[in-house]
């Protein structure tokens, strides 16, 4: 019986040697791919940093040339509105020598036709005497 009892533990110790084997090659084989994972996780990481870095340079480019730009249309725009409010100040003021002008003129024109009204009636007195004189 003791016989029988050491073979079956022989067998019980042979057959957890095989799993203890067969555990160690499933945890060799785990740890392969885990550093063969960690290596793709870490290659793909790698590469979407990459990429990330990429479109981050692209983005920083295509905002230095939208600056540019809107930095190049704000002083055309500035200058636009400078030459406009010079345009209009000159106008401004051409319009007010023009006031200034058109009521000197009305005035000499108000003056004119007093001083013709006044020749008119003396020219009609002079005839209306000239008649009188030659009539007689």
């Amino acid at each position: 019986m003791l016989a029988a009892k050491q073979s079956e533990a022989e067998r019980d110790r042979l057959a957890l040697a095989q799993r203890l084997a067969a555990a160690e090659k499933e945890r060799d084989s785990l740890r392969e791919q885990l550093t063969s994972g960690l290596t793709a996780a870490q290659q793909t990481a790698q590469q979407a940093a990459q990429q990330a870095g990429a479109q981050l340079a692209a983005e920083k480019a295509n905002l230095a040339a939208l600056e540019a730009a809107y930095r190049d249309n704000l002083m055309k725009w500035q200058n636009a509105y400078n030459e406009a409010a010079e345009t209009a100040r000159t106008r401004d003021a051409d319009a007010k020598k023009l006031d200034v002008l058109l009521v000197r003129t009305r005035g000499r024109a108000t003056a004119c036709e007093a001083k013709n009204g006044e020749l008119f009636k003396f020219g009609k007195e002079l005839i209306d005497v000239y008649g009188r004189t030659c009539s007689v």
